[in-house]
């Protein structure tokens, strides 16, 4: 009896192992970019390709009384030969206090995006953008 329950917990294990290296695999995602960290509001979106690049890498900080909401159009160099692979903004806020970015339009496959930053009452913006293509 115990020899025909063999292959169905063996088929069981091996299937929930499975599911979850693939599990973490999709989590970590953007682990090179600390997308995955607890409290801060990192954004990421699309994936490094073999032979893209880092194209620009910027400072937002904005701080204001209230709430603020701030828009701004990142651009890749050179339009027409390069598209966007993968956009990551990290939150330099490790303490949970940090803006929370927003994809507005673009992105990914275009030459520019358009990202949203919008703080906590009296907080700040402070994130880093980077766009590789």
């Amino acid at each position: 009896m115990a020899l025909q329950k063999m292959p169905l917990i063996l088929t069981f294990a091996i299937a929930m192992l499975l599911s979850m290296t693939v599990l973490s695999i999709a989590d970590n995602e953007c682990d090179e970019d600390k997308c995955d960290s607890d409290k801060s509001h990192h954004f990421c979106i699309g994936e490094r390709v073999e032979g893209d690049r880092l194209v620009l890498k910027k400072a937002v900080y904005k701080q204001q009384e209230g709430i603020c909401y701030h828009q701004e159009r990142f651009s890749v160099p050179n339009k027409r030969e390069m598209k966007i692979t993968k956009v990551v903004a990290e939150d330099q806020m490790t303490d949970g206090t940090g803006a929370y970015c927003e994809l507005i339009k673009g992105g990914v496959n275009e030459p520019n995006v358009t990202l949203e930053f919008s703080n906590m009452i009296n907080g700040k913006i402070d994130f880093v953008v980077k766009l590789y293509a």
